[in-house]
């Protein structure tokens, strides 16, 4: 039943016996209860009764049906023992059409027996020819004031949120029972043919249910019953019809919006390549599994083309023998792409997001966080079964059984993070085992914690190159509270510091048969055990890094590890001459006095000691860069340029990311372009070269030395031949 509506008060209780009543056309007769009182049937005779203007208004944009032509010969009545609860005694007439009923109408007459009596009004589904399931019911009307015979009035009742299927059924069970009959339903004899029924109730002569009212009063085309309705809302669009609407190659966009229940998980893109992406982003389009089931399942061959692009995906569950891929679950073949999710609270046994089997996944711009897996090496983020993983600067978070699991195959990661992870077993960051290979660069793996391998671990049969990465404040509580490495480790200007494990090697355990390269890196001699293989120089110190947490905290997503402005992991101050980590300089810095620092077409506020590599004028501490406070005296012995070479600023300007810039040399000139902050550190070497005579146009892409987006501000560039140099101011908006 879809909707049960009171009208007045709800019925109590019900007991009814029956009694025909037909009321017939004169007026002058008497009340049907008295005319025949001691015979099971009340038939009058005919007569001809007509409809008033009935009053009755249908809303806009519906459309009236009713058999009746509303001329009406007769009137019938069940009273007594013919009105038995739920809904003997009750008539319907049917109609055509999924619809939705708005309202139900009847015709009725009196003869002078309405005393505050009351109906049901029912829609019911079609049960093989007549009245089946109840769909919608409205209890408890009163129709108000009925005509009497031989007129008849037309009373709607309204039913609201009543969709049908097709055929269905209107009509109404009035509530007299032991009583003489209220009112009387039209009864048309010859006009437009309907399917006139009443469900005879047990006992009273004729075959039990639903059934012709010819049965008791004769040959009748149809009843006074309709409906006002109209064409029901399209059923809500979900996920999976527009995947199955959708062409290959097509994009389809999806609105904003929280996305539940059938057709909007288990999704399946059927083989087809094509881009589902939220039009406003994860932050207002969710794909909630609540606990049951997950949202994608990829098995027939999609291709890299099939991308799922910005959406959350919330509560995925799938456990048991089949639980794997809390979020997504990726086989046979089958290698999408997702970009620009979040993934938030999935659990599963195997995969608490992702579970990859023989298949692959690119995945880019994302976010796993909060996500567990039940069983020993599932993974609470990504699990990948012989199968070919690449990661950009994908974050995973608070993964309960480690962020990653790569059983063979392959992982390609660039950029990210992966912090707070447990594990009860080996590698919460990253486990590579069964002749696993990955490259792993520019990413940090800090504040997770195992039994081995908080870090990472490696097994005999696997490898893992680690690039420009730091990893930090991970614990085991036994040994390689960084790496444990069975495998193959090969390392290349990356930091290995701060870890801890119970025995072992703190920050780099090399078990027995392990090979074990590094170069450019910072490891700690006293955190490292087993046979390493340190290739060239090496930060054997502690590398400085901003704020890192103790690694007995671990797991925690806590933690700065960015570089400090003194560590030997800079360029500047590199052994390699190159920068070690991911990451550049980001950590608070102290206040210190600023003034106004005079260029001969700008100024810009920064500390005394700063000023002087732009070959600006500092007027003082406290000053600004008001009008005037740059006047030319003040600026007379500043650097104005270098001779026959020319730095223009193309815009835009302020630029939300990339600036165009031109240099213009009337010799051929060793030059180099830097980029600066306003406390005159070097941020971005764009280029060193020898420039040929003439024009030349390039763009800086808003980006430091280490890859990554400035954040928005005042920075400047300083082109300089290694003698003089020339400086412009740019504008990063973001």
């Amino acid at each position: 039943m879809r909707s049960c509506i009171p009208s007045q008060s709800f019925r109590a209780s019900l007991s009814i016996r029956p009694l025909l009543c037909l009321l017939a056309a004169l007026p002058f007769l008497l009340p049907c209860d008295r005319a025949f009182a001691e015979g099971p049937v009340d038939s009058v005779g005919p007569g001809l009764g007509v409809l008033q203007d009935d009053g009755a208004e249908g809303r806009g944009g519906t459309t009236l049906v009713f058999h009746a032509d509303g001329s009406y010969e007769n009137g019938y009545a069940w009273r007594y023992g013919g009105i038995v609860p739920p809904d003997y005694g009750a008539f319907a007439e049917k109609y055509p059409g999924e619809v939705e009923v708005t309202s139900a109408l009847f015709d009725f007459s009196q003869v002078g027996n309405q005393v505050g009596q009351v109906m049901d009004v029912y829609i019911w589904d079609d049960a093989g020819g007549t009245p089946g399931a109840v769909a919608c019911v409205v209890v408890d009307v009163d129709p108000g004031p009925i005509a009497f015979w031989p007129s008849l009035s037309r009373h709607e009742v309204p039913m609201p949120n009543c969709p049908t299927t097709d055929p269905w059924w209107v009509g109404s069970w009035t509530n007299w029972p032991q009583q003489i009959s209220g009112w009387f339903i039209g009864a048309d004899v010859d006009g437009n043919p309907g399917t006139p029924v009443t469900n005879y109730a047990p006992g009273i002569g004729f075959p039990t249910g639903w059934n012709d009212v010819s049965a008791a009063w004769g040959a009748t085309q149809s009843l006074g019953i309709g409906a006002y309705v109209q064409s029901p809302p399209p059923p809500p669009t979900t996920l999976q019809s527009m995947i199955d609407a959708a062409s290959e190659g097509e994009t389809v966009l999806v609105p904003a919006g929280t996305y539940m229940g059938i057709g909007n998980k288990r999704l399946d893109f059927g083989g087809k390549n094509i881009t589902l992406r939220a039009e406003a982003g994860p932050a207002s389009t969710i794909i909630d599994c609540q606990n049951d089931g997950r949202a994608f399942h990829f098995h027939s061959g999609e291709t890299s083309e099939s991308v799922v692009e910005g959406f959350t995906i919330l509560r995925g569950r799938v456990l048991g023998a089949q639980g794997r891929g809390a979020a997504v679950l990726i086989e046979d073949g089958s290698t999408p792409t997702f970009q620009n999710c979040v993934f938030e609270e999935g659990y599963a046994t195997r995969g608490g997001v992702f579970e990859v089997a023989d298949g692959g996944l690119y995945l880019y711009d994302s976010l796993l966080e909060s996500n567990r897996a039940e069983e020993n090496g599932g993974a609470g983020g990504i699990r990948s079964v012989n199968s070919n993983l690449v990661l950009e600067n994908v974050r995973i978070l608070d993964a309960f059984q480690g962020g990653l699991a790569v059983v063979g195959g392959s992982l390609e990661m660039e950029g990210g993070e992966i912090r707070g992870c447990y594990a009860t077993h080996a590698g919460s960051g990253v486990r590579l085992v069964q002749s696993a290979t990955a490259m792993v660069q520019h990413v940090v793996v800090s504040g997770n914690a195992a039994i081995n391998g908080g870090g990472f671990h490696v097994d005999p049969s696997s490898e893992l190159t680690l690039n420009r990465s730091t990893v930090s404040s991970n614990s085991a509580s036994n040994h390689g509270g960084g790496i444990d490495a069975d495998g193959t480790v090969t390392m290349d200007r990356s930091i290995v510091w701060n870890n801890c494990s119970a025995s072992g090697g703190t920050d780099l355990d090399a078990d027995p048969g392990s090979i074990v390269t590094v170069s450019c890196g910072a490891t700690s001699p006293s955190g490292t055990s087993g046979a390493v293989n340190f290739v060239g120089s090496q930060v054997m110190t502690n590398p400085l890094l901003c704020d890192p947490v103790d690694c007995e905290q671990a797991p925690t997503v806590l933690g700065n590890v960015h570089l400090s402005e003194s560590s030997e992991c800079l360029p500047v101050n590199s052994p390699c001459g190159n920068l070690i980590g991911p990451l550049w300089i980001r950590c608070p810095f102290p206040q210190i006095p600023t003034g106004a620092c005079c260029l001969p077409d700008e100024c810009f506020l920064t500390a005394a000691t700063l000023c002087d590599p732009f070959g600006g004028s500092y007027q003082g501490d406290g000053t600004t860069c008001s009008p005037g406070e740059c006047a030319p005296s003040n600026v007379e012995n500043h650097l104005t340029g270098i001779d026959g070479i020319r730095l223009e600023v193309l815009g835009p300007n302020p630029a939300p990311s990339e600036v165009r810039f031109a240099i213009v040399t009337e010799s051929p000139e060793e030059l180099s372009l830097d980029v600066f902050d306003p406390q005159g550190r070097r941020v971005s070497r764009v280029f060193e070269a020898t420039v040929a005579i003439g024009r030349h146009e390039a763009e800086w892409d808003g980006r430091g030395a280490d890859g990554q987006e400035l954040p928005a501000g005042v920075y400047y560039m300083r082109l300089s031949n290694g003698e003089e140099r020339l400086s412009r101011s740019i504008v990063l908006t973001r």
